[in-house]
């Protein structure tokens, strides 16, 4: 999963000829950056379908504007601020949904059960879960999910996030410790730290 240039020419270099009109060159970009984005706007828009356009309206966003960016700056921390920016913009109108369809992981690990009444169980629990680390601080939430779940490292999800891997890892403690005691306080079992 890493974020870092992968064999090619350097992000500057890819910059320099998409803002000369070489297509080729966004299309490499594009491959280099695909994942990290998936990511890092999925982070921002949980169980939704709409994750595929936000991150493709990404790219055609980074595509209209890249005359005005400079190619001496990196180029990572400006497309992941383009994703977030439109991440945010896009779950800022559809706020009045409120349900949403079950991820592919989740389809998955249901069907995976014996019973319904087992199936039954394991959805509160994900639920549960889910509605507790929906209800965390934006950034705790964030760091949480693409460091425990897409299982990016600290440096990767703080370049997606503009933070450093200190405060990355800062922030996915805090979102264990609060998980913990509000699942915990939940359950009945007290205050956990």
């Amino acid at each position: 999963m890493e974020t870092k240039q992968v064999s090619g020419p350097p992000d500057s270099e890819l910059v320099r000829k998409v803002q000369a009109g070489d297509s080729r060159a966004f299309e490499l970009l594009a491959r280099r950056y695909y994942r990290p984005v998936f990511s890092l706007v999925a982070s921002h828009m949980p169980a939704s379908n709409d994750v595929e356009d936000v991150v493709q309206d990404t790219f055609l966003r980074v595509l209209d504007r890249i005359q005005s960016f400079d190619a001496r700056r990196p180029f990572p921390p400006w497309l992941y601020q383009v994703a977030r920016n439109l991440a945010k913009n896009y779950k800022r109108r559809m706020w009045w949904r409120k349900t949403e369809p079950l991820s592919e992981a989740e389809d998955a690990a249901e069907s995976a059960f014996p019973g319904p009444a087992e199936e039954f169980k394991q959805h509160q629990i994900r639920q549960l879960v889910a509605g507790h680390v929906e209800k965390l601080p934006q950034r705790q939430r964030i760091a949480f999910r693409l460091f425990e779940i897409e299982e990016y490292r600290a440096d990767e999800v703080g370049q997606m996030m503009g933070l450093n891997a200190t405060a990355v890892r800062s922030n996915v403690y805090q979102a264990r410790r609060t998980l913990n005691n509000r699942l915990a306080a939940h359950l009945g079992q007290g205050d956990q730290k």
